[in-house]
């Protein structure tokens, strides 16, 4: 009787016991469950946030910048094979931009070390003369510094966060994106540094920012052309100004770099999950029923040792 009581005893604490630790399992799996979620939707938040506020910035900044130099490209050798003079046209607007004085084209266009934009510029009546011009007709090649300008300063932004691992990718596309930006950096300096220096253009692309890390509009930049501070902006000066005698060098490398950062970048802005974008990058291989084709090599060669 005692043997069976104790067996009772024993078969209740065990149920008990029992109980608790299936509850006690299902409690750590459901929070793990909780967790794993809550874990997804931030990571889904973050992803949606750094598409947002860093890679379509970029996105456009880039598709802008090379739909212009496209544009520019074809019709500067439009007009250079029919020899309108380059006072006339864009090499015109950029040395006025640059100078002050559009007359000084010819003069810069034999030796750029030759222009003075500093003496100008102490002419109050002089700037403020381009500064009217710049809303219309110096307003595509003010523009086109801008967008050059805009370009480098989303660019710096993400190339400083990749550096960094600041930002969410899977680890295959982070050297595979900085060396696409990197790519376009290197063709926009030019072999000979014909170019924008590559200094020049980590350096615009900080001032470009303000503290909070936004890149200053269209509207504020062609205030800073003319504001104390505009030397910081001599590089793209100098590129635009001899921009017809880098048509077939830096300008079609830049628009040819510019390619493949744009195909990437439209791929990563059009998923939703970082787990997405990484399948886009290595997609799982086609099985092809692997597993029957071994059998078959097995066979045959099993056959042929027959």
């Amino acid at each position: 009787m005692a043997d069976f009581q104790m067996a009772s005893f024993y078969t209740e604490a065990m149920k008990v016991v029992g109980t608790a630790t299936l509850g006690g399992l299902a409690a750590v799996y459901l929070q793990r469950h909780k967790d794993r979620a809550q874990l997804q939707k931030e990571n889904v938040e973050r992803w949606s946030k750094e598409r947002q506020y860093s890679w379509s910035p970029l996105l456009e900044a880039a598709e802008d910048f090379r739909a212009r130099l496209i544009d520019l490209r074809h019709q500067y050798l439009d007009n250079l094979s029919n020899n309108i003079p380059l006072r006339n046209w864009y090499p015109g607007d950029f040395c006025e931009l640059y100078v002050l004085d559009r007359d000084q084209i010819y003069k810069l266009d034999e030796n750029l070390e030759t222009a003075d934009p500093i003496s100008p510029r102490k002419n109050a009546a002089d700037v403020e003369s381009t500064k009217v011009r710049t809303v219309h007709q110096l307003n595509y090649a003010a523009s086109s510094i801008y967008m050059t300008a805009k370009y480098l300063g989303a660019a710096e932004r993400v190339l400083r966060a990749l550096y960094e691992f600041k930002m969410m990718l899977p680890d295959r596309a982070r050297p595979k994106i900085k060396e696409l930006i990197l790519n376009v950096r290197a063709n926009l300096q030019g072999e000979g540094g014909a170019g924008i220096f590559t200094e020049q253009q980590e350096a615009i692309g900080e001032i470009v920012r303000d503290s909070s890390d936004r890149i200053i509009t269209n509207f504020e930049f062609r205030k800073w052309m003319f504001d104390p501070g505009w030397e910081q902006f001599t590089g793209l000066f100098r590129f635009y100004v001899h921009f017809h005698k880098k048509l077939d060098s830096e300008v079609q490398n830049t628009i040819d770099a510019l390619k493949p950062l744009t195909d990437e970048l439209e791929r990563l802005t059009n998923t939703a999950t970082v787990k997405e974008y990484d399948l886009i990058l290595s997609p799982p291989p086609r099985t092809n029923f692997g597993w029957l084709s071994q059998v078959r090599r097995l066979k045959a060669s099993y056959t042929g040792f027959q």
